[in-house]
Formats: C-alpha cells, structure tokens, sequence
C-alpha cells in the first residue's frame, strides 16, 4: 500500500510539472499571435485565430475519452503539451496568417488533450481525501500559466521580437513533458460501459452547479479580454489582481472540497462574492477596481476548482475522462461566449459596463440557484473519509 500511495505523489508531482510547462507555453502566444495576425490583416483576424483555437480545443475534447482506451493517457498528455509548443518552430520560417492558423489549431488540439487528461489523471492519482487538494494544485498550475503567460509572451514581443516568445513557447513545454518519464502506475481514467451514468443523469439540484460555473467561465473569458481596455494607466495592475487572486482561488476551492461543506450552497456564496466584485469592477477605474478584481478572480477560481472536484467525484473512477472532458467544454464554451456575447454590449457601455452587466447576470443565475436549492431536495452533505 505504501509503495502505491508514493507511486501516486510521484504521479501527481510529473503530473503538475508537465501540466505547468504546458499551460504556460500555451497562454504564453494565446496573446502574441492575435496581434501578429492582427498587424497584417485586422483585429477580424485575431478573432479567426481565437475561435479556431476554441473550435480545435473543444473538438479534441469531445474524442480525448476515447482515445484512452487506444492509447496510454501518459503518452497522450505527454503529446499534447508537445503539439503546444513544437508547432511554434514553423513560425520561425513564415508568420503569415495561414501559418499562424495552421499553428494555432495544432495547439488546440494540444490543450484539449492537457486540459481532458491533466484533470483526469490527478483525480485517478489522488483517491479519497487526497484528492481536493491535488485539484486545487492543479487548479493553481493552470491558473499561473494564465496569470503570467500573455503579460510575459506580449512584453517579449513588444521589447524584443516575436521570435523570443516562440522560443520561450517551445522550451518550456519540452523541458516540462520530461517529468512524465518517472516510472508510475496506469490510471483507470476510461469509461467502462454504463460507468457514468450517475453523472450524466440529469436532476434539478444537478443544475444548480451549472448555474453557477457557467456564467464564472463567461467572467474568465471577458477578464482578460476586456480589463486591458478598461485604462491603459491601471489595467496591468488591475489585470495582475485578477490573475493572481484567480490562481489563489484555484488552489483555496480544492481545500474546500474536502471540508464538511454543501457544494451548492458553497458555490453560491462565491457567485454572489463574485457579482460583487464586478460591480466594483465595472464602475470604477481605481483601486477600488483592483479590489473588484481580486475579489472576482478568487471567486472565478473557487468556482472552478469545485465544480470541477465535484463533477469528478459524481463521475467515479471509470468516468473521470468523461467528466473533465465535460467541464472542460462547459469551461471553453463559457469563455468564447462570454467575450462574443458580452463583448458585443462594449460598443455601448464600453468596458466598463461589460463587467457590470457581467455582475448583474451572475447576481441573476445566482438567485436562480438559490431558488433550486430551496425548492429542490435537501442536499447531502459533502464529506470525504
């Protein structure tokens, strides 16, 4: 038992080693490549690149579960963080818009198959009361890479060359999938048949998490979108709050999922923390909206950590790879409607005013789970042995 128990810990110690390597190298260009293509051919183009990034993303995902029963999943992640950052050499040759497109769906299909088998294989690896913690490690790993990886890929671009973050984009994923050669165990992360069925039936308390976590990946995805154009004299600051606070989040919901909590109660404290902190965000341009910042980020990263560990924990261990790939789609599909929906109301309101209708829609499905909640069955308390 011993000896498993610390092939496990090392598993889950490769794990975070690649998967930070990974999720820095991706968001290190996810900012970079939108402007190259954006200088030749228009901000029309920077969105083309971003879409197809989210379509290659979501359409891995969709098949990653199956591809475990063909192919080890170690071998899968390690190939996924590859197709990250290899691809970039090409652009070392042409940076026109086809290369860059080509570039940016190669890397798509790389973070679908991190984001589907990262989650995965540190749930398989982390049973019990280990394994909140684990996730909010990982919550944190991910969280990171977003915080750090546009300011850093822009200012190599801006002081140097394009061609320092293409470097920077291929070492640190490379380095990084070498922590997956330590010997460790194969994790049961495939579905067996009918093993997900406690997680795929709907019910209405089943919707109250939803509620809650859609409109948070939404909040992701107009953050870095739109607090750069809130002020050019605060947004670095203002944008550093929610990156960072959002990591802290990460790692503070994965200790939360292991306390004697209910989850949907749980989760609606933080939406409603959260709803908060945009509407500071939304009307003000000092540090109050630093403070708005922050407190939406921790929230937007509690929120995520949990509804992850959650989903996981109602999949059991022949579903795990279904039920990342879920929230991850749930998570993808939020993040690119966020910024196309809410993003639309900018003309009018200006940035400012996205997050304040942000604020109000999440204020919104917050009481509607609430009303779930009141209504629906009592809730079994979340307790882990």
């Amino acid at each position: 038992m011993g000896r498993a128990l610390s092939g496990n810990a090392r598993a889950r110690r490769a794990i975070l080693i690649a998967s930070v390597g990974g999720f820095f190298g991706f968001y290190l260009e996810l900012s970079v490549f939108p402007v190259l293509a954006a200088r030749d051919h228009g901000s029309v183009a920077a969105g083309v690149l971003t879409f197809a990034t989210m379509v290659a993303t979501v359409c891995t995902q969709f098949v990653t579960p199956r591809l475990v029963h063909h192919v080890a999943p170690r071998t899968l992640l390690g190939t996924g963080i590859l197709l990250i950052g290899l691809p970039t050499l090409l652009l070392f040759a042409s940076q026109s818009f086809p290369m860059l497109l080509v570039n940016t769906l190669i890397r798509g299909v790389g973070f679908g198959l991190l984001t589907v088998l990262g989650a995965a294989m540190i749930a398989a690896y982390a049973p019990g009361a280990e394994r909140g913690p684990a996730l909010g490690a990982y919550g944190l790993a991910s969280a990171l890479g977003t915080a750090f990886g546009p300011p850093i890929g822009l200012a190599a671009l801006l002081h140097w060359s394009a061609h320092v973050s293409f470097v920077a984009g291929v070492v640190v994923p490379a380095v990084a999938v070498l922590a997956l050669l330590v010997p460790m165990p194969h994790p049961a992360i495939g579905a067996e048949p009918g093993g997900t069925r406690a997680w795929r039936r709907p019910t209405l308390r089943s919707a109250a998490p939803i509620l809650v976590f859609f409109p948070a990946a939404m909040v992701f995805g107009i953050a870095f979108t739109y607090i750069p154009l809130l002020a050019l004299d605060v947004t670095t600051v203002t944008l550093v709050c929610f990156g960072l606070s959002m990591a802290a989040g990460r790692m503070l919901g994965g200790y939360l999922l292991d306390r004697r909590l209910v989850v949907n109660r749980m989760l609606i404290r933080w939406a409603l923390l959260m709803a908060l902190g945009l509407g500071a965000l939304g009307v003000s341009f000092d540090a109050l909206a630093d403070v708005g910042a922050a407190v939406a980020g921790l929230a937007t990263g509690a929120i995520l950590t949990i509804t992850l560990g959650d989903m996981l924990e109602r999949a059991g261990p022949a579903g795990l790879a279904h039920a990342s790939r879920t929230w991850n789609i749930i998570l993808n599909s939020g993040i690119g409607l966020g910024a196309l929906v809410l993003g639309g109301a900018s003309h009018f309101v200006g940035a400012g005013g996205v997050f304040a209708i942000a604020g109000a829609v999440v204020l919104t499905t917050s009481l509607a789970a609430i009303a779930i909640v009141l209504t629906g069955p009592p809730e079994p308390v979340r307790a882990r042995s």
